[in-house]
Order: structure tokens, then C-alpha cells, then sequence
């Protein structure tokens, strides 16, 4: 079963803003490339549109697309490099308020550019990692190892279906 992972106004706004930007620096690379007469000013205008263009890249293809719960598993969609979770590894499964996610950091994590997924760090939880595409829904599955991941579906009707699975 398929549940979305739709993007929210933030997300929207800061991946199009970044994007407007990075065009605007590439750009302005491009031209100093077309203009520049040294070997060592072409090379680095190359090496800021390239850095530019694998920063989208990367950001976009491990972003999530939706989650995908199956028979054993709840799989975070990515464009590349699915995550998939087996119920057997989850040990709880917790319905989050904004609140509960006050004074959350990014330790090495993206934080709105096509959503917010990576390494985060909070006081209540500890150590995360986020695949989520909004800033509301938030699930948070702890498991037996330790890890806590958050994901956030636009339905919640997943945190039911899992918790059915988990306590089977």
C-alpha cells in the first residue's frame, strides 16, 4: 500500500528558492568561464557549477518520494536507494506533535531543500534520522537496535497499520 509523502509549503519554497539561486551562481559562472582568459579562473567557475549541480542531485535523488508498506516492511521510496525497515526490527512506533521536536538540530542533514532527511539530533529522542517531506504527520519508529527514524506520511492511518504489524 502506497502513502504519499507530500512535499509542504517550506519544502516548496526553499527547494525553489535554492534552485532560482544555484541557476542565477551558475550563471554567473558560466559567463566568467565564457569571458575568462586564464586556465585557473575557467577551472574554478567549472568547479562551482559542477559542485552546484551534484548538490541538487544528490538532495533530490535521497529525498523521499512516499512510503510503501508491504507484508514485511515499511520502504522509504527514494529515487535512488530505497530504505526498507522489516516490521521485526521495529520495537515501537510513536505519534509525534511539532512540540515534541522543539530544539531539533541537523547534525548532517538536509533541512528543507526537497525535504528534510539526514542526521538529526534532539534532547527528549537523542540521535535520528529523518525521511520526511513535511513538517507535520511525524512518526517516529524506534528500533530494537536503538536507531529512531522519522518519516511523515500524509495519511495517519500508517501509524495504525504498523503498530498492528509490530504487535503481531
Amino acid at each position: 500500500m502506497k502513502f504519499k509523502a507530500t512535499k509542504d509549503m517550506v519544502v516548496k519554497i526553499v527547494s525553489t528558492c535554492v534552485i532560482l539561486l544555484f541557476i542565477f551562481l551558475a550563471y554567473l559562472s558560466i559567463c566568467d568561464i565564457l569571458n575568462a582568459n586564464q586556465t585557473s579562473i575557467i577551472l574554478i567557475n567549472i568547479a562551482v557549477v559542477v559542485f552546484l549541480l551534484a548538490t541538487l542531485l544528490v538532495c533530490f535523488i535521497y529525498s523521499p518520494l512516499y512510503y510503501q508498506f508491504e507484508s514485511d516492511a515499511i520502504i522509504v521510496k527514494r529515487s535512488v536507494k530505497d530504505l526498507r525497515i522489516y516490521f521485526t526490527e521495529i520495537s515501537e512506533v510513536l505519534a509525534l506533535q511539532r512540540s515534541d521536536l522543539t530544539g531539533t538540530i541537523r547534525t548532517f542533514g538536509v533541512g528543507g531543500l526537497f525535504g528534510y532527511f539526514g542526521k538529526f539530533r534532539n534532547k527528549k529522542y537523542g540521535k535520528m534520522n529523518w525521511y520526511a517531506s513535511q513538517s507535520k504527520n511525524y512518526l517516529l519508529l524506534i528500533l530494537k537496535n536503538g536507531e529512531k527514524i522519522i518519516i511523515t506520511p500524509d495519511d495517519l492511518n500508517l501509524l495504525n497499520l504498523l503498530k498492528d504489524k509490530i504487535n503481531q
